[in-house]
């Protein structure tokens, strides 16, 4: 582990007090060892001074040394350059560029960052004019420096200013482009090949700059940016117009809003999911529409894709079967599928007789479609996963089973171990059941 400097001789005074080194290692922290080494080397002839007292020594051998050179050259107010001369003088004496610079407030950027006109010499005493407040002003100087000594300088240098000549950045255009064989090619003629290339009938509306840059180097073998390329082709008016992606059109959402269903057909929630046939790496879908009250599903598709129009042939199926016809009475729910938000979907809501609300639930909140989610579970669980399905054939057949079973067979817990269809049917003549109504 390497020490400090103050580390060192606070190790040093302290074993000179105490008159015991290994009690003074021992305070610090420092192996005896080490200290004993220290110790050895004072000894020798190696005095430690404090850091902090050496650096006032030169602080203060450095002001004396600018006060000199100042009050020879008639005590004149130094400017930005002049302290560059004189940090060039002193640096060349022993004393390092930082240290010059802060005595003199100066930041090392001011110094390093020379303009390009010449600066003006330090006048000397031959070169002065004479004038009869010289002398003041020489005074006040050397009190501003012996000051600087003691304390930072926190006066910010002057900024030199650039002359600006208005000319752009950058190297002057060449002209010409040279190839492999180190032959030049004028700007001239890389623009007639240019022109070929887009007089001809396949390139006419294809090739971009990139591309013509690669063609260039591919068949005249020339060294060229494809930055040059993009110039040369504006100068010759043959850019292409830039294609802008052309963005789908959203359908218009309508956020799932909180309800209270106290009866059956207020409220369908519909998904899809996909299931794996047996001993094979294809799939078939299934998508089912649900009645969150009654827990009664109302629409089944399954089959070795679902589209659009797939969803739209069901819904308009199981509202037939259910008898909806009253206007602004069903809301249906469901997530954010491509095949929800598609503008078939969306035109075959609009274009039916009576309105049906269709609500989305936000992303990643399953939560909010969780009958049917529980459904798909269940089927799965009870029907799918015990089943063997080798064909479509054969998996159409079982789900159609099944959710005759479920609607009609199964009892259900949420209503009073009854089953979907028996309470559908008690509703419909009139009747109630002690059912709790269903918050989503």
């Amino acid at each position: 582990m390497r020490h400090s400097p103050e580390t060192k001789f606070q190790v040093l005074q302290d074993a000179k007090k105490m008159r015991n080194l290994k009690a003074a290692s021992r305070k610090h922290g420092v192996p005896y060892q080490t200290a004993f080494t220290w110790s050895k080397r004072e000894k020798q002839g190696e005095t430690q001074n404090c850091p902090g007292e050496e650096e006032k020594h030169r602080r203060s051998d450095l002001s004396r040394r600018i006060l000199d050179i100042v009050l020879n050259e008639n005590g004149i107010k130094l400017s930005v350059a002049d302290k560059r001369r004189l940090t060039d003088k002193l640096s060349h004496e022993g004393f390092t560029v930082v240290e010059c610079c802060d005595e003199l407030g100066i930041s090392r950027s001011s110094y390093y960052g020379r303009p390009e006109e010449k600066i003006a010499p330090i006048p000397r005493e031959k070169d002065a004019v004479p004038r009869s407040d010289a002398p003041e002003k020489g005074e006040e100087v050397a009190r501003q420096l012996a000051n600087s000594s003691s304390q930072p300088s926190e006066s910010k240098p002057a900024a030199v200013k650039r002359k600006k000549t208005g000319a752009k950045r950058g190297r002057k255009i060449p002209g010409f482009s040279c190839n492999t064989e180190g032959k030049k090619i004028l700007d001239s003629d890389i623009i007639g090949i240019l022109k070929k290339y887009r007089a001809r009938i396949e390139f006419c509306n294809a090739l971009g700059y990139r591309k013509l840059t690669e063609m260039l180097r591919r068949h005249h073998n020339l060294i060229i940016n494809p930055k040059k390329v993009y110039r040369l082709c504006r100068i010759a008016d043959i850019l292409l117009e830039q294609c802008s992606k052309k963005r789908k059109k959203r359908i218009p959402g309508n956020p799932c809003a909180r309800r209270m269903v106290t009866g059956p057909r207020q409220v369908w929630e519909f998904d899809i999911t996909y299931y794996k046939f047996t001993g094979q790496e294809r799939f078939f879908f299934t998508v089912a529409f649900i009645d969150v009250f009654t827990r009664k599903v109302v629409g089944m598709h399954t089959g070795l894709c679902c589209k659009a129009a797939n969803l739209c042939a069901v819904l308009e199926t199981a509202l037939q079967s259910e008898g909806i016809t009253r206007p602004d009475c069903l809301v249906v729910r469901s997530d954010n599928g491509s095949q929800m938000t598609s503008w078939k979907f969306f035109n075959f809501l609009k274009r039916l007789e009576y309105k049906i609300e269709h609500e989305r639930i936000p992303v990643q909140s399953p939560n909010k479609n969780a009958h049917v989610e529980s459904w798909f579970s269940v089927l799965k669980r009870e029907c799918l996963d015990v089943r063997y399905i080798p064909d479509m054939k054969t998996a159409y057949e079982i789900l159609v089973s099944y959710i005759k079973c479920y609607n009609e067979e199964r009892p259900h817990g949420s209503l009073l171990f009854n089953t979907p269809s028996y309470v559908d049917a008690v509703y419909r003549q009139g009747s109630t059941l002690d059912i709790k109504a269903v918050s989503i």
